[in-house]
């Protein structure tokens, strides 16, 4: 028992000290407002939406690379991140909402930019919808 008591005290002042240090080296961060001076900032309304999207573009790289990196199949210029950032009215805080790619979104009905096919909606995984998109 008397060891269990000394750990627990050693674990709580080990995290009491952790905490104390931490918070000083916080309160010395000088923080500075980098957009303070840009006369091209958007005015302040309503916020601002911004979609950020990485794609997966393999069809830049050779089959040796391919090889090299064990990446299979074809590029299909698919997204393998999503994310949806809100900036506050004010522009003091920032929301960030991320997407699985896998999720199934509703491809409302559109004409292809290549083959001048017409499709009806159907079901999609976001990740395949931009590739889709990309060609409308």
């Amino acid at each position: 028992m008397r060891m269990v008591t000394t750990l627990s005290v050693v674990v709580l002042a080990s995290a009491g000290i952790g905490h104390a240090v931490v918070t000083s080296l916080d309160a010395d961060i000088a923080r500075v407002d980098p957009f303070k001076d840009m006369k091209n900032r958007p005015a302040a309304g309503t916020g601002m939406n911004v979609l950020l999207v990485g794609t997966d573009g393999r069809d830049k790289i050779s089959a040796a690379e391919r090889r090299k990196y064990r990446l299979g199949g074809a590029p299909c210029h698919c997204t393998d991140t999503i994310m949806i950032v809100h900036i506050s009215e004010d522009r003091e805080r920032a929301s960030i909402v991320s997407l699985p790619r896998d999720s199934y979104a509703e491809m409302p009905t559109h004409t292809d930019g290549i083959t001048g096919r017409r499709s009806r909606p159907q079901p999609i995984k976001l990740n395949a919808a931009y590739a889709q998109g990309a060609r409308i």
